[in-house]
Parts: C-alpha cells; sequence; structure tokens
C-alpha cells in the first residue's frame, strides 16, 4: 500500500482512496450477502421471537401486579373495617349497613381495575360479600379451594375456570377467570378471620397473548406447576393436564419440558417462568415468515450499497480536484518558507477545512519566527548568568593556592583547628572556581556543602545542625553545581539568624521520572516567598540556572510559615551515573 502512494500526486492518492473506500463496503456486503447473512438473517429472527415472548411476559407481570394490587386493598379492607368484627353480635340494621358499605367498596375498587371480573370477602362464618350482586354464594362456599384454604392452605392461584358461582340465576353464561385468594388475619389478634379473592378476567391473559402474531402455525400457551393449562389457543382444554393433548403435531407434555430457547421440527421452543407465579409460558414459532421479510431487507441493502458505489465514483473526481487544488498553492508556499522567505502569504480557498490550514500555517510561521527569537534570547540570558557566576568567584585559584600556604604555616604552628578551617575553605574554592554549570552527583554537592557547613559552625556555633534524610539512589544521581548551598547559605543567614537551636532537615525522594530535594528549617518563616525578592547568586540564581538546563517543569517552590520555618522544594530530572 505504502509502495502504490508513495510520491503519487494528491490527485491520485485522493481520487484512489475514495474509490477503494466506496468498493470496499460494497465487496464486504456482498461478501455477507453470500457467506454469513444468512445465519445472520436466523439469528435476527430468532433474537426477535425472543424479545416477542419477553414482552408477553412483561405485560403479563405486570397484570398480575395490578391483581396483587387489589388483593391487598381487600386485605386492607376487610381488616380496617367492621366487617369480620363480632358480626353475630350486630343488629340487623347494623349488618345491613356493613353489608351495603362493603358493596359499595368493593364495586368501587373493581371499576378502579377492570382486570378484574369480581371481588370477593369470605368470613370463616360463612358470609360473603361481593362486587357482585348477583353471586350464588352456597356455590362459592362448596368451591374446593375455599375449603382448602379454610383447612390448611395459606394463598391459592386458581386455573382457568369458569365462574359458576357469579350469577344465582343461570341466565348469563359464566364468565372464564382466574381465581387469586389469601387468607385474612386479624390486625390485633394474627387470627385468621377470613378469606379475599379476586376473580381476573381470562379475557386479560388472551389479550396479551393474542398481541403477538407468530404466524399461522406458531402459537402460546400457559401453565401452571402442575401442568394445567391456565392460556391455550383452544379454550376447550382450558384447566386440562398437558399429559396427554397434542396440538399442530406437538405434544405439549414434551413442550413445556424444554428449557431456554430449543429447536424442534423447524420450529422454535421458547420456555419462560412468569414472575412471582408458578406458571411458565410456551411459545412454539415457526421463523419461516420472518426469514422471508429479511431476504426483502437484504436485496434492498445490496441495491442501496451498488448505487452508493456508482455514486462514490461518479464524485470522487470532483471531489479530488477541489482539494488538490488550494494544496498546490500551499506547497509552494512552504517551499518559499524553506527557502527561508517568511513573507508568504495564502488566500483562503477551498473547503472550511482547507481554509483552518491555511491559517494554521500562517501561525505556524508566526511562531517559529517567535521561537527563533525566544530561543537567541535564552541563550543570552544563559550566557549572562554563566558570566555573574564566574564574576562572583573572586579568582578562586589564587586564594587557592594563597590558603594552601597558609595551612602549611599553621600545620608548623600546631593549630590544627585552624588548619582543618582552611582545609575546607580550599576545598569550597576548589569546587567553586571549575565550571559553575557542571553536572554533578548529589554525593559530591553534599561532600561541597558539608564543608561548607563546617565553616559556618565556626562562625555560628554547634547549635547549627544539618540533617540529611535522603533514599539511598539519590547519591548517584545528578545535580547541577552549587544547587544546595546557596539554598541552605540562604535558610542559615535569612532563617535561622537570632534563632536558637537551629535545624536544617535536606530530604531527598525519587519519583517515576524526576526527583525531589526539600530544604527545612525552623526557623523565623516569611511572609512573602516570592522568590523576586532574592538576588546574585542566591536562591533566584539557582531557579534561573536550573530552568534553562532542565526546562520549564523544573526549578524551586518556596513554601514558608512566619514563627514556624521556610521550605524550599527542588525538583529535577531522574538522572543517574
Amino acid at each position: 500500500m505504502k509502495g502504490l502512494f508513495y510520491k503519487r500526486s494528491v490527485k491520485f492518492n485522493v481520487t484512489t482512496a475514495l474509490i477503494v473506500a466506496a468498493l470496499l463496503p460494497a465487496s464486504v456486503i456482498i461478501f455477507f450477502y453470500y457467506s454469513i447473512l444468512s445465519d445472520f438473517t436466523l439469528t435476527k429472527a430468532e433474537r426477535y421471537n425472543n424479545e416477542m415472548v419477553e414482552q408477553m411476559n412483561s405485560k403479563l407481570n405486570s397484570l398480575l401486579d395490578q391483581t396483587e394490587v387489589v388483593k391487598k386493598q381487600l386485605i386492607e379492607l376487610s381488616i380496617t373495617s367492621e366487617l369480620f368484627s363480632y358480626y353475630e353480635d350486630k343488629t340487623t340494621s347494623e349488618k345491613m349497613r356493613i353489608i351495603k358499605e362493603i358493596g359499595a367498596q368493593l364495586i368501587n375498587i373493581k371499576r378502579s381495575f377492570n382486570i378484574a371480573e369480581d371481588l370477593y370477602l369470605i368470613g370463616l362464618d360463612g358470609s360473603v360479600y361481593s362486587s357482585n350482586p348477583d353471586v350464588d354464594k352456597r356455590l362459592l362456599l362448596e368451591q374446593d379451594w375455599i375449603r382448602q384454604l379454610q383447612s390448611s392452605l395459606d394463598s391459592r392461584v386458581v386455573g382457568t375456570h369458569e365462574a359458576v358461582y357469579s350469577h344465582l340465576f343461570k341466565v348469563f353464561d359464566n364468565p372464564l377467570v382466574v381465581s387469586f385468594t389469601k387468607k385474612i388475619s386479624g390486625y390485633y389478634n394474627n387470627q385468621v378471620i377470613g378469606i379475599v379473592q379476586v376473580d381476573l378476567k381470562y379475557a386479560e391473559i388472551k389479550k396479551i397473548v393474542d398481541s403477538v402474531d407468530f404466524g399461522e402455525d406458531g402459537f402460546t400457551f400457559l401453565t401452571n406447576a402442575n401442568h394445567q393449562l391456565v392460556y391455550f389457543p383452544d379454550q376447550a382444554y382450558l384447566g386440562e393436564n398437558t399429559e396427554e393433548i397434542t396440538y399442530k403435531g406437538f405434544s405439549l407434555a414434551e413442550l413445556i419440558n424444554h428449557t431456554g430457547t430449543e429447536k424442534k421440527n423447524g420450529a422454535m421452543i421458547i420456555n419462560r417462568p412468569v414472575p412471582h407465579t408458578d406458571w411458565t409460558m410456551t411459545a412454539v414459532v415457526y421463523t419461516d415468515s420472518i426469514a422471508s421479510e429479511f431476504q426483502k431487507i437484504r436485496l434492498i441493502t445490496v441495491v442501496v450499497a451498488g448505487l452508493s458505489v456508482l455514486f462514490a465514483l461518479a464524485v470522487s473526481f470532483g471531489l479530488s480536484t477541489g482539494i488538490t487544488g488550494p494544496i498546490r498553492n500551499m506547497i509552494g508556499s512552504m517551499k518559499k518558507v524553506s527557502e527561508g522567505n517568511f513573507q508568504v502569504s495564502m488566500p483562503d480557498a477551498g473547503s472550511r477545512e482547507l481554509q483552518i490550514l491555511t491559517g494554521s500555517f500562517h501561525k505556524m510561521i508566526s511562531r517559529i519566527d517567535a521561537l527563533m527569537n525566544e530561543n537567541i534570547q535564552k541563550e543570552r540570558d544563559k550566557t549572562a548568568t554563566e558570566i555573574r557566576a564566574l564574576q562572583s568567584q573572586i579568582n578562586s585559584h589564587f586564594l587557592y593556592n594563597t590558603l594552601n600556604t597558609i595551612k602549611w604555616m599553621a600545620i608548623e604552628e600546631k593549630s590544627e583547628a585552624i588548619s582543618r578551617t582552611i582545609v575546607a575553605l580550599v576545598k569550597i574554592l576548589e569546587y567553586s572556581s571549575k565550571q559553575v554549570d557542571r553536572i554533578v552527583s548529589i554525593r559530591e554537592e553534599i561532600d561541597f556543602t558539608n564543608e561548607y557547613l563546617f565553616i559556618q559552625k565556626k562562625r555560628y556555633g554547634e547549635e547549627l545542625s544539618v540533617k540529611y534524610d535522603l533514599d539511598p539512589i539519590l547519591y548517584n544521581c545528578r545535580i547541577l553545581k552549587m544547587t544546595l548551598q546557596p539554598i541552605i547559605e540562604n535558610a542559615i543567614i535569612h532563617g535561622l539568624s537570632g534563632v536558637d537551636d537551629g535545624e536544617i532537615k535536606v530530604v531527598g525522594r525519587t519519583a517515576e521520572d524526576y526527583i525531589t530535594l526539600a530544604i527545612i528549617d525552623n526557623g523565623r518563616g516569611m511572609e512573602n516567598t516570592n522568590m523576586d525578592k532574592f538576588t546574585g547568586m542566591g536562591i533566584t540564581n539557582v531557579e534561573t540556572r536550573l530552568k534553562l538546563h532542565f526546562g520549564e517543569a523544573y526549578g524551586l517552590e518556596i513554601t514558608s510559615v512566619p514563627s514556624s520555618g521556610t521550605m524550599v522544594m527542588i525538583k529535577l530530572p531522574l538522572l543517574t551515573d
């Protein structure tokens, strides 16, 4: 690919890139069409069917949640009212009042939840209250689940059945319902006082399942834990056990034994549990109809891809011509800049992006010119700093030779203290007489600083204490010469002057790619930590030299608290031998 575009014109490269960009997606689409898209279509169909089942399951769960709300309202009504409290001790008028009030409240609850066919409150004494004034109370009390609840069970969901007790006079057909029942306990004594029953309309369940069409041969059904049909397309089988039922060539007993999503006889078998119940939803889906729809989409995709390729080929030449014209002009201007002519100008032309590129080119030229001037000024500043450092050394070699002579005179006179002091001063002068901006090891810098401190202790007394706390690796790291001594000198003169038991700590630590050296004193501190107040070979000079040698990211940071002390933090790049 590099050889194809190497030393080619921009117009050729752009045109070729546009053509490749058009043909490559089309080739990929065609490849998928003949090799992978069929499997992809089937996968999409399976995913769609699973989503439809999940959608039905979610709606059914919402319906059952509403049923649970109705049941809780009935329980609350039975506990808070006088319904089952000393009912036999009340007068006839009081009983009639309670019946009327409870009936009205049940009707109101039923109106609020039109999913319910009827609502019932049943007392252990055989009393029955209903939203349906025509209920056959005797027949209701004879139902098996009522007897089971009275004797042992706490709650029960009765599968789809005819509500034969709904009409005392058999004028209308009995509705199909699913009954949700539960025992009621008293508020104070926690004893069972009655039963609530919510008859959910079977039509509500049917409406949810029928909302999804799985084609002419597909079907859906619901079963409970006893494998009894709660919903089935053929209502004649409702309430029956699936054991002996065969429908559209499938044994229902075998279908409910599948788990998750499986394939059988060219159909998808999808089983999903209904949350908060012992029900299972089973769907049998043939994917042929859905796959045919995806075939149409696939064909449309190929046609659109082909048209897109033709369109891309048509516009590629025009686009490349429009792009390369301003670029050629820019190339000419760049040649002039490479020859040293920074007084070039290019008109804004072409697209917005090319106009931005032209503007950036002009800014780049101006920036290069400014950087060149800035670099020249930095070199001048660096030279001036070195000259000032050299001027402050007071002819070190002459002093070194003279002091060396005095040292031997002191030894002859047996004055060891004077001799040791002169040795320290000689080492200081010898160290400072070499190039100031040379890079040395931190160990060398500390040795030099200790010689300086030896002389200072002769002046200020042994009360002056300097302690070192450095990571062992730091001793071999590199530092700019004459960095520590000016800062420690500043701490002694300005920080510890007039302070008893003065102490200076030098703490060194390593980081990932840099090191820090902190010089901390317990002196007087100061209000203003701006380095502009320091002059000469002091802290300002050290800061300037560090930035010139290592860059703006490195240098000094001063923190001071009046009456507590000052800390000067040195940040340096991590350099080793």
